[in-house]
């Protein structure tokens, strides 16, 4: 598991050098050149000439990554498979979509752009909401490590430990934790979010399903359901049978995304309708308001154009979601956080008069 992480740690800083502004950049201007016209390996010539500025620059990420996908067309590779290197799944697999639909891979490149300016907003949102409890807790670990390393020695020395009350002993475990075992604190909070990371590729089963209905491991499903969704609607309106339309979604797939059309291809293949493939797997992706919808419209006429519109209003409303849960969390970090200052308050209070107590005597 350790190699994993660490493979995944690589990984992430790789895709991170092509950052959602670059990816952007790329999609638009790679979209731009073959809604005029291009073939995909002139465009992409094109393209590494541009980032490159005429060669001066090859270490350009923009023209590693043109580059590269120039050397997976002579190699007979499709675009979405050597951009999965770089970007992910998510952006992709819509690519992939595209280059099987009769859409054009330019609609399909300008959907990757749109995917990526949601998720950068929901990023943003995320980010906003939290830096200020971060801040707090920060500052609030500085407050207790203060304590723990000059207060609590002194009020040792003019108390007895034995007789302070409930308050005065929490704030005394409190500020031992972070002034003796800080660097275990830390530790601790880098392998809980390192796995956190980890866990949203790799963990799957049925841990999955009830990781999957809160955050962040629900935001992650709400984009890679409001995309597959998406993919699937653009394919089936271009007359690709539904089983082919998952065996090629699953191709490059991460884990996470392979049990879930892997459950979707045993419905479909005994029969059922997509939306009740994914009902049956048990998996409750996209989400199962998401699975009812599909069940009711897969067998309508007009049913794949109105799953895409359904996954463009859901993707819109996952920002919604997302700033909702971003303010949930922002404010049961600054209760807890007035928790603490309260039990520090009331702690250092009862000392106090303890010591006062005792001074008078």
């Amino acid at each position: 598991m350790l190699g994993t992480i660490i493979e995944g740690v690589l990984d992430g800083y790789r895709r991170s050098r092509f950052s959602s502004k670059d990816r952007s950049s790329f999609y638009s201007k790679l979209g731009l050149l073959l809604k005029n016209g291009l073939k995909l390996q002139d465009a992409l010539a094109t393209l590494h000439l541009v980032f490159s500025v005429r060669g001066k620059k090859p270490n350009r990420i923009k023209a590693i990554v043109a580059e590269e996908c120039l050397s997976g067309q002579s190699k007979g590779k499709e675009l979405s498979e050597t951009l999965l290197n770089w970007v992910p799944y998510e952006e992709a697999a819509t690519i992939a979509a595209g280059s099987r639909s009769t859409q054009g891979g330019h609609e399909a490149l300008l959907r990757a752009k749109k995917i990526v300016k949601r998720k950068a907003e929901m990023r943003k949102v995320l980010v906003k909401s939290l830096t200020y409890p971060a801040v707090l807790w920060l500052a609030m670990g500085g407050l207790l490590y203060f304590v723990s390393k000059t207060a609590m020695p002194q009020l040792v020395k003019m108390t007895k430990p034995q007789d302070w009350d409930t308050s005065a002993k929490i704030m005394n475990l409190m500020s031992n934790i972070v002034g003796h075992h800080g660097p275990e604190v830390l530790l601790v909070i880098g392998a809980i979010i390192a796995w956190v990371i980890w866990s949203t590729r790799h963990v799957n089963g049925i841990a999955r399903v009830y990781l999957d209905r809160i955050p962040p491991w629900s935001i992650l499903r709400m984009v890679a359901g409001a995309t597959f969704m998406y993919n699937y609607g653009v394919l089936q309106a271009s007359g690709v049978k539904a089983i082919d339309i998952l065996e090629n979604e699953r191709r490059h797939a991460t884990p996470y995304m392979i049990e879930r059309i892997d459950g979707a291809i045993m419905g479909v293949t005994n029969g059922r309708n997509i939306g009740e493939a994914l009902y049956l797997s048990g998996h409750e992706f996209p989400s199962l308001e998401a699975i009812e919808y599909l069940t009711v419209i897969a067998s309508l006429d007009g049913g794949p154009e109105q799953m895409m519109e359904f996954a463009e209003d859901w993707m819109g409303e996952s920002l919604e979601e997302v700033e909702a849960i971003a303010a949930v969390l922002a404010n049961l970090s600054i209760i807890a956080i007035f928790g603490v200052m309260g039990f520090i308050l009331s702690g250092a209070s009862a000392i106090g008069m303890q010591a006062l107590g005792s001074a008078g005597q």
